[in-house]
Formats: structure tokens, sequence, C-alpha cells
């Protein structure tokens, strides 16, 4: 019989990681292009991603593999890294910081931008004092709304690969993915029902957000719609 395991991954993490997973393509796709005017970045994205995916796919178990607290991103002001800085830092107003695996993709994804970018790429790097600015967010936003437009890299595709990463660097904490081996349907049912990962919504009226149970009170400390008891002891 096969086992039955707890499926349930970490939502935001899994948003979070779909979403660095375009991200990076785009900057590879631009900085493998840079400088060449007989190459258009939009006409080498399913080269590009055919590259990605088994990249993400092979270094994450390299990843999980190091020992605790020496995955994440290896190098200040990298391109994804610098590009991502408003999702990964912004997302958090929602009082959930940024996940040990989606910090583990961005400097995987890191590594392939850098591993991506062309030779006149990085000799502009040499002579700037911002060398990633070389590509612009604005064109990395422009070609991530083509490549989501043109459907070459489905949301369902994306967050499949999110979940394969998820489950591989999450195998010690099982604070993204549960894995829980249950056994038989009924104590897995029963466990679901209670699993600290299960998505849930906020409690608060007028509030949209949705995330694990784990991060409920995360999420509390800065909810706008949570009533706060009255200062004058109504």
């Amino acid at each position: 019989a096969l086992p039955l395991t707890c499926e349930h991954y970490d939502v935001l993490s899994v948003t979070r990681i779909s979403e660095l997973l375009l991200r990076g393509l785009a900057v590879a796709a631009l900085g493998s292009t840079k400088g060449n005017p007989f190459e258009d970045s939009r006409t080498v994205v399913r080269d590009i991603l055919s590259e990605l995916v088994p990249f993400m796919e092979q270094q994450c178990k390299v990843e999980a593999a190091k020992p605790p607290g020496a995955m994440g991103p290896r190098r200040s002001g990298s391109t994804v890294a610098q590009l991502a800085a408003s999702m990964v830092t912004g997302v958090p107003s929602n009082g959930i910081v940024p996940s040990g695996a989606t910090m583990a993709a961005l400097g995987l994804l890191d590594d392939f931008a850098d591993r991506k970018r062309n030779l006149i790429t990085k000799m502009s790097s040499l002579f700037s004092a911002q060398p990633e600015n070389v590509l612009k967010t604005e064109r990395v936003d422009k070609l991530m709304a083509h490549i989501h437009q043109s459907n070459l890299w489905p949301i369902q595709s994306r967050e499949a690969l999110a979940r394969k990463l998820i489950r591989q660097l999450d195998s010690r904490t099982h604070l993204e993915y549960c894995g829980k081996v249950c056994g038989s349907p009924e104590e897995l049912a029963e466990h679901k029902e209670s699993c600290h990962i299960r998505p849930i919504p906020c409690p608060n009226t007028g509030c949209k957000e949705i995330f694990s149970a784990l991060c409920l009170d995360a999420h509390n400390s800065v909810c706008e719609h949570l009533l706060l008891p009255c200062t004058q002891g109504c």
C-alpha cells in the first residue's frame, strides 16, 4: 500500500518561490542577451527555462545536504537578490518573514543568473559602481509580464517546481512541508485537521490573507483587521 502522507505545504512559501522562479528566469534571459543586437531576450526564454529547471532540481539536492544554517543567498547585491528585495522584504506586511526554503531558492537563482550573464554584461559590471544595475528592474518586470502573458511558464508548473524544491529544502524542520506519514486514512484525516502547515484564512473580518496555521500569531501582530481591546476598559 502507498504511504498515507500529509501533503500540506506552506502556501506563502509556494507563492514566493513561484514568483522568484519567474523573476530568476527573466533576469537570466536578460543577462544572456545583454549588449547583443542580434538576440532578443524573449527568444531565448524557452532555452533558458530548459536549463533552469534541471539546475534548480539538482542544486537543490546539493543545498539540502549542507549543514543547517548554510543555505541561502551567498552574494550581497546579486542580481536576483536586488530585484527581488521588494518582494522578499515587502511581502512581510502580513507579518510572515520569508522562509528558509525561499532564501535558499533565492541563492540558487542568483547562482544560475550569474552563470547566464554574457561577457558583455560581466565586462560592464567591472566599470559600474552598481554592477547589477545593468539589468533594470523595469526591463525585468516587462519580460516577466511577457512570459506570464505568453504562458511560457504557467503558474501551475512554477508552483509544482516550488513544491518540489520545498520538499527537499525543508527536510529537516518541516515548517514548510509536513510530510507526516500516517498509518490509516482516518489518522491522516485527523492529522490534516490540526496540521501546523494547513492553510487557513485570516479569522479577522475583512482580511483576505491565507497562510499556514503556524503563522497566525505572526500575522495577527500586524493585521490591520484585528480587533484590539479598548484601552478604556470597555
